[in-house]
């Protein structure tokens, strides 16, 4: 065979060659960051927690931002309690923020010498607040609960949007919960979503919510409306020696413990021994009680066993 003859050979060879270790390096980026089925995707990014313009970073924690672009205020959501952020600005900044979904009497605390406090408006579960740099310290602005020997919150999901979701949201707040766990599915019709968002940003109290798979995907992925309107799909959060867990289990995920949750776990596993008791939420339940699994064509018979059982 000439050299001519092989040279195409060698070129072919060495494209398959790359094309395989092309291939197999995804395979190993994918199943490392989490395969979602169904819709079969990749794990979603996870929210960013820094703002970064000239002149200004702002360190979310617990907080993210809802708003596309920064004009003069900067708008936020809070998905846990006690949300804080460390800003990083030159002296003599003005600064403006609207921060959504912060409890009523959480009380805004700063670092003395480091912020002028120019307006701190409450009104509901949303924050209107300006400052004024004075510092060429880090600044620390953070929400804190009062200290309360006992509390209650509300749990409930596959709402939907509209008047089921409003009234469960007023029917928390009136039995005196603190907060609202929504366990997922508010998504069952055109419109559901962008209703539930508006919802939850209006609510009387605050609201932590775990995506459904009707919120996850509905004819094709919509997971990105979750993230930039309510929050991560994992998360975590404390008070006191509780702290309370948000699993997403809108769709599988593959490796089962990898992705944002695996992660997550992994801490959780660590942090252990600083909590008495935790209370996880998910959409679907971590565990099924009924004897004959859940196979959908033994479902009536379960429902008519465990009926049998109470009476």
């Amino acid at each position: 065979m000439s050299a001519q003859q092989d040279s195409p050979n060698r070129y072919r060879r060495r494209l398959l060659q790359a094309a395989g270790l092309t291939g197999l390096g995804f395979a190993v980026y994918a199943y490392r960051r989490g395969i979602r089925f169904p819709a079969l995707s990749l794990e979603p990014s996870q929210l960013a927690d820094e703002i970064n313009i000239p002149d200004l970073k702002i360190v979310l924690h617990d907080l993210f931002e809802t708003a596309d672009e920064i004009d003069d205020v900067i708008e936020l959501r809070a998905f846990a309690p006690e949300p804080h952020m460390v800003i990083h600005t030159p002296p003599g900044a003005i600064l403006q923020f609207k921060v959504n979904n912060i409890a009523e009497d959480a009380l805004l605390v700063t670092e003395p010498g480091t912020v002028e406090v120019l307006h701190d408006g409450v009104s509901g579960i949303n924050r209107s607040l300006k400052i004024k740099t004075t510092g060429s310290n880090p600044i620390s602005l953070a929400w804190r609960l009062p200290q309360i020997e006992q509390y209650s919150f509300a749990a409930i999901g596959d709402t939907g949007a509209g008047l089921e979701l409003k009234w469960c949201i007023q029917r928390a707040h009136q039995l005196g919960a603190r907060f609202l766990l929504h366990l997922g599915d508010f998504n069952y019709r055109p419109g559901d979503y962008d209703e539930a968002i508006r919802l939850f940003r209006e609510a009387p109290l605050p609201c932590y919510v775990s995506i459904g798979n009707h919120d996850f995907h509905d004819s094709g992925l919509i997971s990105h409306k979750f993230l930039r309107g309510i929050g991560p799909l994992n998360h975590r959060f404390s008070i006191g020696k509780t702290r309370y867990v948000n699993l997403d289990t809108a769709a599988n995920t593959l490796p089962v413990g990898g992705g944002h949750r695996g992660k997550m776990m992994q801490q959780l596993i660590k942090e252990k021994s600083q909590f008495v008791d935790t209370v996880a939420f998910s959409h679907r339940p971590l565990h099924d009680p009924r004897r004959c699994g859940r196979r959908p064509r033994y479902w009536q018979q379960c429902g008519t066993r465990l009926a049998d059982q109470k009476t």
